[in-house]
């Protein structure tokens, strides 16, 4: 009998909670051996709670409890994380720089580059050290020892043959991960897929390219007929701003508005950078080129400074709008002659900025693949989950970039490349049985609506509030306010 072993830690979103749940059912009903993992307040934050909020615990767990009885789950298939007396000397630890922080190991086990991917994703900042936030470095990593001896002693009672767990890169779940690999313990990572799915990823991140590559043409040689129209539905939805249940980053943009300072008489070279955060603690996406984006920006217009037929014009993605974070910062210090700068809440339409572009250069994100599908000669300066569709250019150095953009004769990559991307995001995941969203937007689990609100929450709340003696301080790191102006500041 197969033995199974669930971290289930997310309970606060609704979406997360239906998935998890899902995917906790499908293997329930099988013929295997379970044992769930809560964490019942016990870490001192979460992704989902990052300042420890009473509240957000309660309701978090008293989510999970109904949802996993309703799953068919019993006691006896439930265990919680337990506290551990940490040494100090293991988390207040100085790291001068992201990378020293990537690099920290306990016990022969990376923690450092999941503690370096949740404080990324909490501030929106990529320059990480211990002089800026040293005692947020120092919570992670007592919360991510916290869970590696938990797993740890669960790996060691139980001798699971598989681990699921969701997502896998912040540092309540990297240990996870990484103690499967170490053991050689086959994981799965669970997150969502395209609009109404939900994805397994077997041995590997969700943000893996490789994988994603993989899947990309598995979904491509094995579609119907209808996969072309398909492939392009997601590009013209995109554009035309059709709900395909993904974030909308151009809904505040008039259509095909340009800048009025746009000149024609110029060769215009169009940047679509990206928010650096989620993915720079991601090994996989790290470029031998530059370090960060700006980087690479600023020796692209440095480089053309003597050429002044050529304009680069930076557009700076929606995302990152209302962000305060060393990427905007040093984005509002540029002043080059050569550089125009379009800001993330200006209505500028991206797609037309495409259309009348001598050459579009992003760093990852969709936009470079969009643009070769609207005729657009596209170069991809990074990496991105298209990189291995050959639909876009793809410079291995700053010397061929410089060839690419002064290439007059460079023509844009075949469209055709494109759709396999588009149908894959149209497509890819499993449609849950249970799990379901109406029309409001509402979730719900085996037809019974999931709520924010259970009445076991109440008694977790009184029994949770001890643990919270952090919640203060950490509200006022991560948000610079009193912690009660915060106090319903968590995600559902």
């Amino acid at each position: 009998m197969t033995k199974t072993l669930i971290y289930s830690n997310t309970g606060l979103t609704s979406w997360q909670i239906g998935i998890n749940t899902e995917v906790i059912d499908q293997l329930n009903i099988e013929d295997r051996e379970i044992l769930i993992i809560n964490c019942d307040a016990t870490l001192p934050n979460c992704y989902f709670n990052q300042t420890h909020n009473p509240i957000g615990c309660a309701l978090c767990q008293s989510r999970q409890k109904v949802l996993l009885k309703q799953a068919g789950i019993s006691e006896q298939q439930i265990d919680n994380l337990k506290p551990y007396e940490i040494d100090k000397s293991l988390c207040n630890v100085h790291f001068d720089t992201l990378k020293d922080l990537m690099q920290y190991s306990i016990d022969n086990t990376n923690i450092g580059r999941g503690v370096a991917s949740s404080i990324i994703s909490y501030t929106r900042d990529y320059k990480i050290h211990s002089g800026k936030y040293g005692r947020l470095i120092e919570t992670e990593i007592k919360k991510s020892i916290t869970v590696l001896y938990n797993f740890q002693r669960f790996i060691k009672d139980f001798q699971p043959d598989e681990i699921y767990l969701f997502n896998g890169r912040f540092s309540e779940v990297w240990p996870v991960l990484q103690l499967a690999e170490k053991h050689n313990i086959k994981y799965f990572c669970i997150e969502a897929g395209s609009p109404g799915k939900y994805e397994l990823f077997e041995n590997s991140l969700p943000h893996s390219i490789k994988e994603r590559h993989q899947t990309i043409s598995q979904l491509w040689n094995e579609g119907e007929k209808q996969k072309i129209l398909e492939g392009e539905q997601w590009f013209k939805k995109r554009r035309f701003r059709t709900n395909t249940g993904e974030i909308q980053f151009t809904s505040g943009q008039e259509k095909d508005k340009i800048p009025l300072w746009f000149d024609t008489s110029k060769k215009n070279i169009v940047l679509f950078n990206s928010s650096e955060d989620e993915l720079k603690a991601i090994q996989e996406w790290a470029v031998d080129f530059f370090d960060n984006q700006n980087e690479a920006i600023k020796c692209i217009v440095e480089h053309f400074s003597d050429k002044p037929d050529y304009q680069f014009i930076l557009r700076v993605h929606p995302n990152l709008s209302k962000v305060n974070n060393a990427q905007l910062d040093e984005i509002n210090t540029f002043n080059y002659a050569n550089l125009k700068i379009i800001g993330p809440d200006e209505d500028i339409d991206t797609y037309k900025l495409m259309d009348i572009a001598d050459k579009v250069i992003s760093f990852g994100s969709t936009t470079g693949i969009e643009a070769t599908f609207w005729g657009a000669t596209s170069i991809l300066f990074g990496k991105s989950f298209y990189m291995h569709l050959d639909a876009a250019y793809q410079p291995n150095s700053y010397k061929s970039l410089y060839n690419l953009i002064q290439d007059s004769s460079l023509a844009p990559k075949n469209k055709e490349n494109t759709l396999p991307y588009g149908h894959y995001m149209l497509k890819y995941g499993s449609s849950p049985y249970n799990f379901s969203v109406d029309q409001k937007g509402d979730k719900y689990y085996k037809n019974s609506k999931i709520k924010k609100f259970y009445p076991r929450a109440i008694s977790l709340f009184i029994q949770y509030l001890p643990k919270s003696r952090n919640y203060f301080s950490l509200a006022k790191i991560l948000y610079g306010k009193f912690g009660w102006l915060n106090i319903l500041r968590f995600k559902t």
